[in-house]
């Protein structure tokens, strides 16, 4: 648990909020006529060459090794220029780019969760010094980038091009992964994403891998929405029709088109049934869908469609304004004011759907998350934030995942109140230490204050999560008892223990605490045993009192069976080695981030 190695620079009063840095707003293909290109406004931090700043480190070595020059964003003539112009060719570009999207990522999900995120790695052996994400802009010849785990770190390819682009010709210059927001945005989220849920890459079920891919592109694909340029030109041209808006809702176009693929892009939001008309052509959730990437796509669909029910429902009533109550649109250009009322929705819809996706998080169980879940989650975390939901979100979202076939986990309807998840079912009293009043932080509610402190709160939790009575509840088997002691259990684990701040649309501010516990358990027979895992997501309101159980029970046999059933089939078994997760299959699982379906 190393959440106060990990966290942002607080400025003082004199320090400047922000940093503005040029990135490609999508990639380098979209004109700058078009809002190709964007200046970021990235927190500010003092940064070393590199940039190296509180969270983030970037590499300025090469495939082959050879030392590139190092971007210096404290130069003063960089500085007054507003940081490296975009340049496909110059790597200390490259390096501002990597650095600018990992922040501006970083940042929203800070935001969103109310608290600086942990990376999931070992922080460095010095205590004095933060535990950094290193990025490798130009790390492999490869069309792939990816993020490792085990060593903390991103790595992105380059390559020559299989078919010309608009801006590089074929087997001439490079393709560079690293000039890609989305691709960046994408492998950033894996890695903050792990941080989050160290064991949401366990290859329980096939909707386990397929989570991961999905959510790395919703960041990426949300965060489109919010660059306001982008936005109006694209809107502007599909007459403020949303999904055909085509650059907005496909991933890393000129990536695609570099590798020729289909479409010439990796994967979009939008299918080409996603309208009432051909629901019976819809991509749902289905037993001979497996691969994960072609999986995730459901996930992405279900919550663009969520998303653009929102966004027509807004957007109805400036376009009926704007046409005098008819909403037709006349032939041509839609009017410029039209199309800024329109952008300022999309911006902050874009802004509130990424707090709900990252919010949700918090409110999944810490292992074999399935779709059905992550859904219950949504509606959960959005409830806590917003009592009062006028535009109707939940059930945009709820109606979304049902036309998906993705339905509640453990439910028997797609109804709000049943989605939600609940608190104990037995009286739990609440734990005066883990009260705000008691607790001590560093600062700022977000921040422990001290591993000490943390330690301490998960002891707290372990003893309570342990007591025979309640061992159940939290979906574990407590040590000493029959069943312990029949099975071959290991003892229950507090993973993780963070605060979390609920800021709702009235601005006021709610504290809770999550945390994770898990346990696991070796199943089968002798000499095909495999582990099994189980465990609960734990919310803890201000006075310590316990709101919500979330939980994935490790004595639950028909799981088991689905565990085991989907380790031998053709997809699982690429994940298992010896009744064990592969972590090397698993890492080259998020490598597909530039090729389709593999």
């Amino acid at each position: 648990m190393n959440a106060a190695r990990t966290r942002l620079f607080e400025p003082d009063a004199d320090d400047p909020a922000s940093r503005p840095l040029e990135i490609f707003a999508l990639d380098p293909a979209v004109s700058k006529l078009e809002g190709g290109v964007v200046s970021l406004s990235v927190p500010y931090e003092p940064l070393q060459e590199g940039p190296v700043g509180s969270v983030v480190e970037v590499s300025n070595i090469d495939a082959e090794g050879n030392t590139l020059a190092k971007a210096n964003l404290e130069d003063p003539a960089i500085l007054m220029q507003g940081g490296y112009k975009a340049s496909l060719s110059r790597p200390e570009f490259h390096q501002q780019m990597v650095y600018a999207v990992a922040m501006h990522t970083y940042g929203n999900f800070s935001k969103a969760l109310g608290r600086s995120v942990s990376w999931a790695f070992e922080p460095p052996s010095d205590p004095g010094q933060p535990n950094r994400l290193l990025l490798k802009p130009h790390g492999a010849e490869s069309a792939n980038a990816w993020y490792d785990g085990a060593g903390g770190e991103i790595t992105f390819g380059y390559f020559k091009p299989k078919v010309s682009t608009p801006v590089v010709p074929k087997d001439s210059g490079h393709l560079f992964t690293c000039v890609s927001h989305d691709i960046i945005a994408h492998e950033v989220s894996h890695a903050l994403l792990d941080g989050l849920r160290t064991h949401f890459d366990l290859p329980t079920h096939q909707e386990t891998l397929a989570f991961h891919e999905a959510f790395a592109d919703l960041v990426a694909f949300l965060q489109h929405f919010t660059f306001d340029d982008v936005v109006s030109a694209q809107l502007g041209r599909a007459k403020g029709q949303l999904e055909n808006a085509s650059e907005l809702v496909s991933l890393a176009r000129n990536f695609g088109l570099g590798l020729g693929l289909p479409g010439g892009t990796l994967r979009t939001v939008w299918d080409s049934a996603g309208t009432d008309r051909d629901e019976q052509d819809l991509f749902v959730l289905k037993d001979d869908v497996t691969e994960p990437h072609e999986l995730g796509q459901v996930l992405i669909y279900a919550i663009f469609d969520a998303f653009l029910t929102i966004y027509n429902r807004k957007a109805k009533r400036y376009i009926k304004l704007s046409t005098g109550g008819t909403g037709v649109l006349p032939e041509g250009d839609i009017s410029p004011v039209l199309q800024e009322f329109l952008v300022e929705e999309v911006r902050e819809l874009a802004r509130q759907f990424l707090s709900i996706c990252i919010r949700a998080i918090d409110y999944c169980p810490p292992v074999d998350v399935r779709f059905g879940d992550y859904l219950r989650a949504m509606i959960t975390a959005d409830r806590d934030a917003v009592s009062d939901d006028k535009w109707a979100y939940r059930e945009a979202i709820i109606r979304a995942f049902g036309r998906r076939q993705i339905f509640g986990e453990g439910t028997a309807s797609m109804t709000e109140d049943a989605l939600a998840w609940n608190g104990p079912r037995i009286p739990v009293s609440a734990q005066e230490g883990l009260s705000f009043g008691r607790m001590r932080f560093d600062a700022d509610p977000g921040r422990p204050a001290s591993p000490d402190d943390m330690r301490a709160h998960a002891g707290l939790i372990g003893r309570l999560i342990s007591r025979p009575e309640l061992a159940d509840e939290f979906g574990l088997v407590a040590p000493g008892s029959e069943k312990f002691a029949r099975g071959k259990y290991d003892l229950p684990v507090v993973t993780s223990v963070r605060s979390m701040r609920r800021i709702g649309p009235d601005q006021e501010v709610a504290f809770d605490t999550v945390a994770e516990v898990f346990q696991s358990r070796r199943i089968g027979q002798r000499g095909s045993e495999m582990t099994f895992y189980g465990g609960s997501s734990i919310i803890f309101g201000p006075r310590g009192n316990v709101r919500y159980v979330i939980n994935k029970r490790v004595d639950n046999d028909a799981r088991a069976v689905e565990q085991a059933k989907f380790a031998r089939s053709k997809v699982g078994r690429r994940f298992w080695t010896k009744g064990l997760p592969d972590k090397n299959a698993l890492k080259k699982l998020c490598v597909a981030v530039s090729q389709p379906n593999g």
